[in-house]
């Protein structure tokens, strides 16, 4: 249990860096970029100015996307976790319910996510609209309705090569994420696999974790606990080299395999970059790597290597110490390795790290909000989350929202 343990906190840190919605915020609404807080024992909504535009009146709240937002109505106030009691209905930018609550809160997880029987079960992304289709649970499983409430799918399903229309299995679905790439994640008794648009399993359900497809491609654990990349028809990708997260505009962090002549001990674990046609870009020489965005990715160098095994298949490279810079698709860097931390770039701006504290640079690797919080988030619609410090005196560890002026737009009243 406690290796299992472990290796789900290697793979839910893989998530975090890949990005575990997938969602870019380019070209979002207006409306999609109210932010749901929690003022006293109930969730609002404000915007990118911190003014409360819907006011606080839901036992919970999820964010804006595609015009409407996920609320639940009765259920019982005050958490920050999914209640779960209630029902869950949509509302539009004017806080008016348009889809009526008539769906229920998702099974209680228990100790998930580190509980390997229930991690499924905290993985979904419900109640939030992407390419026109919400995940919502109804009693036993979770199905997908469109923008008036229709219910679309109702399982996962395979269908014979004679007729599209002759059923030959059904799979309930038990948990469900978002659609991207014409292709969403859902777990069934077999695991994890992939659906399309009407419903149809297209990636049969094999998986151990899911993740949302990017440039075509989405790097999976399979049941042997060895990492693959596939792409959106199932067929396995780029097996010479070991790729540490999702490809994003295009690039993807690599580790060579070493066919051949086996690399000096300091270099086994190194990391370079590759593109979607499986060229790399740059050669196997850095500590880690972050997501790439605007052009440029962190990398981090000189650090010191620790290589705990977690079994036989699968290790996590962790690394003490070093600084953190970007460079651009070519190698070369733009932004010295001068951080200690260091995060992609989002909307013009990466959270960076200078000794104990989080701040923002923008792509020329100057502070455009100095470093002062103990937690930045990326940049959505023009805010982000952060969390204060001692420098903010009374709202020490407070979670804050913030301008890309570094400016505070709202405090957390717990």
């Amino acid at each position: 249990m406690v290796l299992y343990t472990r290796l789900m906190l290697g793979w839910l840190l893989l998530l975090s860096v890949i990005g575990i919605s997938g969602c870019d915020s380019i070209g979002l609404s207006q409306e999609e970029r109210y932010m749901p807080v929690k003022d006293g024992n109930y969730y609002g909504f404000i915007d990118n100015s911190g003014n409360m535009v819907i006011s606080p009146q839901f036992a919970y709240g999820i964010q804006f996307s595609e015009g409407l937002a996920g609320v639940n109505v009765g259920g019982t106030p005050g958490s920050r976790d999914m209640p779960e009691d209630g029902k869950w209905g949509f509302i539009n930018e004017n806080g008016r319910l348009v889809i009526n609550p008539l769906y229920y809160s998702p099974p209680n997880t228990g100790s998930a996510p580190y509980d390997p029987e229930k991690l499924p079960l905290s993985m979904h992304m419900g109640y939030q609209f992407k390419d026109s289709l919400a995940a919502v649970w109804l009693e036993n499983r979770w199905v997908y309705i469109g923008h008036t409430g229709d219910t679309l799918i109702s399982y996962a399903y395979i269908l014979s090569d004679s007729s599209r229309y002759d059923t030959v299995k059904k799979y309930p679905i038990l948990s469900a994420r978002i659609f991207k790439e014409d292709r969403a994640a859902v777990y069934t008794q077999d695991g994890w696999g992939y659906i399309d648009k009407e419903g149809q399993l297209v990636i049969p359900p094999k998986y151990l974790f899911p993740i949302e497809f990017n440039n075509g491609y989405a790097v999976l654990m399979n049941k042997d606990r060895q990492f693959v990349c596939i792409d959106r028809y199932g067929r396995r990708h780029f097996s010479q080299y070991k790729i540490e997260s999702n490809f994003s505009e295009g690039i993807a962090p690599m580790q060579e395999t070493f066919i051949g002549e086996k690399p000096r001990d300091s270099d086994q674990y190194k990391v370079g970059l590759m593109d979607t046609s499986g060229l790399v870009l740059i050669l196997a020489q850095f500590d880690k790597v972050g997501r790439f965005g605007a052009g440029l990715c962190p990398v981090l160098v000189g650090s010191d290597k620790k290589k705990p095994a977690l079994d036989d298949r699968i290790e996590t490279l962790e690394t003490d110490g070093g600084k953190w810079g970007y460079v651009d698709n070519s190698g070369v860097y733009r932004i010295n390795p001068v951080f200690d931390g260091a995060k992609g770039f989002r909307e013009g701006l990466a959270a960076a790290k200078r000794s104990s504290r989080w701040g923002y640079i923008n792509t020329s690797g100057k502070w455009v909000v100095d470093p002062q919080f103990k937690f930045a988030g990326y940049f959505t619609g023009g805010i982000a989350r952060v969390k204060l410090s001692e420098v903010h005196d009374i709202y020490d560890n407070k979670y804050a929202f913030i301008n890309t002026n570094g400016d505070i737009i709202w405090i957390d009243k717990e």
